[in-house]
């Protein structure tokens, strides 16, 4: 029944019939109201207006602010009490003194959220998805994969579908996956990790797989047409990121790919991020490739099969050429501006392996690097210039070393990752999604998402 409820949503997608709320910014929603309240500064975290709705009917708020705003006694803060539900996201972490693996299990457990339109900024999704916890309300593309796969692990199969049916809603509602579920984030494309959830649920059910092409194609030809595809020679194409218009203050490119505060992508100190062809993009692209080329011989459309499955080994040429140095045994992200290999040495380097497009010897190479350069007494670092280390690229890592036959350094990194959990949590009754890895158990306040760290806890704890 799981399974018909998820393709019963795929059919409905690719019929084109979908219709769709035009879903606005709060800068755009509010207008002239957004603007009075930033310049007020009543908000000291601005998120916490960006993700406010309106008590009553949205449509309605803007024109009575305008009709009362210029009253002798109107005062602008009283009004945002009155007619705006605003979320308080200066709580710290919430503590708990269950015991460890209760807490992790409870706490994802508790993130699972009914979608719903509050009429502000946030998107319906079309099934239940994993919130981030604490002022991240919201549905997150990075971080579902990773919920994808705890629930499968879980045996909560359906869970699993639905957070890969809210992918494909967005495809089919925006020709791409938004970086979350808020208007905000619409015209910023989260980091591509559908191949990898689609991968996930095929290996669980191969019935699944054939329904998966059309979808997944729109959405890797977003990333192959305009400025996102760098031809390189002879017409072959590399990718990166990219993004049209002003710097928003909702989201910045460089914190998009999950790497603030690395030297990844700098260039004279200053981020750069368009200016580079990243490793773990291209690798999984190179995966949707694989997936989409999987996918239509299924279904047996031999044509789109061959043309994938070119467009794969093309990618994977290229891959070779510009990303991999023999030398030092190591994938580096390639400066296609000036024309040079980056020296930054990153978590990056795994998405090759994950997906399996590196040769036994570069994941030698690879996996030896990880040993000596980035391992920790509590994890890996995501960077060899950092001393951070997240949930999300230790388990990545995790795969890597599965992937390749390396069972002594993938132990060596989910047992690391989760004493280092146990014994932050002992101290201070929460968990973090980063670490640093030189001070582990120093307290951080920077609120972040969870979802993920409770989601690759869970794997861990489970294997």
């Amino acid at each position: 029944m799981k399974y018909c409820l998820f393709l019963a949503a795929l059919f409905l997608f690719s019929c084109n019939n979908v219709t769709k709320k035009e879903y606005q910014n709060p800068e755009v929603q509010w207008g002239e109201l957004y603007k009075d309240i930033e310049a007020a500064g009543i908000f000291e975290n601005p998120k916490e207006f960006w993700d406010a709705a309106p008590k009553g009917k949205a449509d309605k708020l803007l024109p009575f602010y305008l009709e009362t705003k210029n009253e002798p006694d109107f005062n602008l803060k009283k009004f945002v009490e009155a007619y705006l539900v605003v979320p308080d996201y200066s709580k710290p972490y919430k503590k708990s003194d269950l015991p460890f693996e209760e807490y992790v299990q409870q706490s994802f457990a508790s993130l699972l959220t009914r979608p719903k339109d509050d009429g502000g900024s946030l998107i319906p999704t079309r099934m239940r998805y994993v919130q981030g916890g604490g002022m991240f309300p919201e549905y997150n593309y990075f971080s579902s994969y990773f919920g994808v796969k705890a629930y499968l692990a879980q045996g909560q199969d359906s869970l699993a579908t639905d957070l890969t049916t809210n992918a494909f809603q967005f495809i089919q509602d925006y020709g791409y996956v938004p970086y979350g579920n808020r208007s905000y984030y619409l015209g910023f494309t989260g980091f591509p990790m559908l191949s990898m959830m689609a991968e996930a649920i095929s290996e669980a059910n191969p019935k699944m797989l054939p329904w998966f092409g059309n979808l997944m194609a729109r959405d890797y030809q977003n990333w192959m047409q305009g400025k996102t595809a760098i031809p390189l020679n002879e017409g072959k194409v590399l990718n990166r990121f990219f993004s049209e218009g002003k710097a928003n203050a909702y989201i910045d490119l460089h914190k998009l790919t999950e790497w603030k505060g690395s030297s990844r992508y700098l260039v004279n100190g200053k981020p750069e991020i368009q200016d580079f062809l990243p490793i773990d993009l291209n690798a999984v692209l190179y995966q949707f490739e694989q997936v989409l080329a999987a996918s239509f011989e299924a279904k047996g459309r031999k044509e789109y099969t061959n043309s994938y499955s070119n467009l794969a080994k093309i990618r994977k040429e290229l891959f070779d050429q510009y990303f991999y140095n023999a030398e030092k045994g190591f994938y580096y992200d390639y400066d296609y501006v000036r024309k040079k290999a980056s020296n930054s040495e990153t978590l990056a380097a795994v998405f090759p392996l994950v997906v399996g497009m590196s040769s036994e010897t570069q994941a030698k190479t690879v996996l030896e690097k990880l040993e000596n350069s980035f391992l920790t007494p509590y994890g890996l670092k995501d960077d060899t210039s950092l001393k951070f280390g997240s949930a999300e690229m230790n388990y990545l890592a995790y795969l890597a070393c599965k992937k390749y036959k390396n069972e002594n350094l993938a132990a060596k990194i989910k047992d690391r990752w989760i004493q280092l959990n146990k014994a932050y949590y002992a101290e201070n009754g929460h968990i973090l999604r980063k670490y640093n890895l030189e001070s582990p158990l120093t307290t951080d306040k920077t609120p972040e998402r969870l979802d993920a760290a409770l989601a690759i806890l869970q794997l861990f704890l489970l294997d």
